[in-house]
């Protein structure tokens, strides 16, 4: 292990102040040139886009977050509201949002300024549902701190009126002995500091189903008390031949794990 720490620390960190200073320095033309690029690419695009009298999902966001403020009034610190988004408080009874946990910071804009989270005289109508253990691909921008903010500031038992948090622990879809040692798995592996959330009580799931214990002859009794079992498949396999493509390697190594998986499932194949 020392030496492996080592030669990390010989690999990486063997540069003092001074020279990643002037390694920054020697690559700064070609960033400048690389952000002149994009510009330049940015602005052919949208008059593409224009003379086709077309938007991008990106754009359908910024069209939409400008709809809802007053340009002319807002500033970064304080967004000042339109008459556009007035009128669309006024029109929707509930604003219910799925997969929270994906959500990017401009779509958490947009569905704060349409909601009404922030008039004292009319109740509240913004519904979140999400689970950030889920948020593991981050595209568009998605920000998974805007739904830990909210899961740890919004209180199980919170008053009338103030955004309350439900935990949506019971599972129907599983058998209560696989829960349980799905729950002691993930309790050790995951943990605030590395996942940015914990695998505590309140994420832990409960069997929600009381399954029935009568089931097809052909079938066997199902025992809540029997061990789970854990099915692991062997991956490994030869190398590629001198001809053979990367593609077709991958290919080949797929298809062995599916006649793996089809033979631990039926042994007689």
């Amino acid at each position: 292990m020392r030496e492996s720490f080592g030669s990390v620390q010989e690999g990486w960190c063997a540069l003092s102040s001074e020279q990643w200073a002037e390694t920054l320095r020697a690559t700064r033309p070609h960033v400048e040139t690389l952000l002149e690029v994009v510009e330049c690419f940015d602005d052919a695009y949208g008059d593409a886009k224009r003379e086709r009298s077309a938007v991008d999902f990106q754009d359908l966001e910024r069209f939409c977050f400008r709809l809802l403020i007053d340009s002319a009034a807002s500033s970064p610190e304080r967004l000042v509201p339109s008459a556009v988004r007035r009128e669309i408080r006024n029109r929707f009874e509930e604003v219910l949002v799925d997969e929270y946990q994906d959500i990017s910071p401009i779509q958490d804009a947009i569905v704060q300024l349409s909601s009404r989270q922030d008039e004292p005289d009319r109740p509240a109508n913004l519904f979140m549902v999400g689970d950030v253990k889920q948020s593991i691909y981050r595209f568009r921008l998605a920000e998974p701190s805007l739904f830990l903010e909210k899961f740890h500031s919004y209180s199980p038992s919170a008053r009338s009126g103030q955004p309350a948090r439900i935990d949506l622990s019971d599972n129907h879809r599983s058998r209560a002995n696989l829960l349980l040692a799905l729950n002691s798995v993930f309790r050790q592996v995951m943990i605030a500091e590395v996942g940015e959330i914990g695998y505590d009580e309140a994420a832990e799931l409960r069997g929600g189903f009381n399954y029935p214990r009568e089931i097809p002859p052909d079938c066997p009794p199902p025992t809540d008390g029997l061990p789970v079992e854990v099915h692991l498949f062997d991956r490994a396999t030869e190398g590629a031949g001198e001809g053979d493509s990367e593609q077709e390697s991958t290919e080949n190594s797929n298809q062995e794990d599916q006649k793996s998986e089809c033979r631990s499932q039926n042994p007689e194949v």
